[in-house]
């Protein structure tokens, strides 16, 4: 089984640490207990399309007593795969319409006003959907990147984390080689980033100030988000890291979970030992 994507997640609910796996080939999901590495749940056929290559992209969200699987397929070559949210039993609870090519998809719950929220990214925006009332906002580049930076090339945003900082909360995401911030409450872009001479392809958060950026060389990046500044570098392999994700291992403890392009293995790095 090929697996293409990985995610971690913590099952609020049940007090345990799942990871969410994707079989690209297969058009499976597999649910993992962490802790034994048993196989909880076994999602099939989640996507129209039979195409090998055809991507899916999928999150986790747990709203106060539920959790979810939500999919999006990538939505190329005439296929309109719509966004579909099922249980932790397999059981598919309903579906969202989905035009656009999507590249990433991620979800909120906030709990002050008990909303869902979901978000996809697209070619130069952001797509925010209020699940309940069933409203959609665009989130774009209002500041305009500056094209001779980039080459021309298309700005395609791919990646998102969402976090609350007090009373704010940010959606945090990446594009070519810049980092974007917006404030989902007001839906207004509030920071951009450059990253200089690196292509990003994959971040994420180790706290509320340190970021973890994946480059196409393989090179592993601390960011401290107070300062923009790059803090620290590390070579860990020489192939496109294509997932990091922090993770909290009944024994390791803090780590970082790694996803290369060219291995179906995951590792765990211990940030004590290697930053």
């Amino acid at each position: 089984m090929d697996i293409s994507i990985v995610k971690y997640i913590f099952d609020k609910k049940n007090k345990r640490d799942l990871i969410l796996s994707l079989s690209e080939s297969e058009k499976k999901i597999k649910v993992w207990n962490l802790r034994n590495m048993e196989c909880l749940i076994n999602l099939k056929n989640i996507s129209e399309s039979t195409d090998l290559y055809y991507y899916i992209h999928i999150c986790f969200l747990y709203d106060n007593n539920k959790n979810y699987i939500i999919t999006a397929g990538c939505n190329y070559c005439g296929i309109k795969d719509t966004i579909k949210l099922f249980d932790l039993e397999g059981n598919k609870i309903n579906e969202i319409e989905n035009k656009e090519q999507t590249y990433y998809i991620e979800s909120y719950y906030d709990n002050k006003s008990c909303k869902i929220y979901i978000i996809t990214c697209h070619e130069g925006f952001l797509i925010l959907n209020d699940y309940q009332n069933k409203e959609v906002y665009i989130l774009n580049n209002e500041e305009k990147i500056n094209e001779e930076k980039i080459n021309e090339e298309k700005i395609i945003f791919h990646g998102l984390i969402i976090k609350e900082y007090g009373e704010i909360v940010k959606i945090i995401s990446k594009a070519n080689n810049f980092i974007l911030i917006w404030n989902l409450n007001t839906r207004k872009m509030i920071q951009k980033i450059i990253i200089e001479n690196y292509k990003i392809i994959s971040f994420c958060l180790w706290n509320n100030n340190d970021l973890f950026i994946g480059c196409y060389d393989g090179i592993l990046l601390l960011m401290d988000l107070r300062t923009n500044k790059i803090i620290k570098k590390e070579q860990i392999k020489h192939h496109q890291l294509i997932d990091i994700q922090k993770v909290i291992h009944p024994i390791y403890k803090e780590c970082l979970l790694l996803k290369y392009n060219t291995s179906q293995e995951i590792y765990l790095l211990s940030i004590k030992k290697n930053f």
